[in-house]
């Protein structure tokens, strides 16, 4: 029993990076549309918002229905191009 729970714990975390990494590469693909350079992207800010609950039925033996709720979620993601400027050494005397 314990098995199937961290199973189960371990699968949400991976849909939950494979659904951030998606996010990402869609900012990429952006950046590269709008010609800007993709090295010199930067996220600003990431928030995760939860969502209204979805609702649908699971039908059990013996005629009884139970609920079956999804749980999702509104992910905000912004990218912007920056120029990185690094402060030039100062030359030996």
């Amino acid at each position: 029993s314990s098995r199937v729970l961290w199973t189960l714990a371990v699968t949400q975390f991976v849909n939950s990076c494979k659904a951030l990494l998606t996010l990402i590469d869609n900012a990429l693909a952006n950046a590269k549309a709008k010609s800007l350079d993709e090295s010199k992207l930067t996220i600003n800010h990431i928030q995760v918002n939860q969502a209204p609950k979805g609702r649908r039925r699971t039908y059990r033996a013996h005629g009884r229905i139970n609920a079956f709720m999804s749980n999702p979620c509104h992910i905000e993601l912004f990218a912007e191009a920056r120029e990185v400027n690094i402060a030039k050494a100062a030359a030996p005397a």
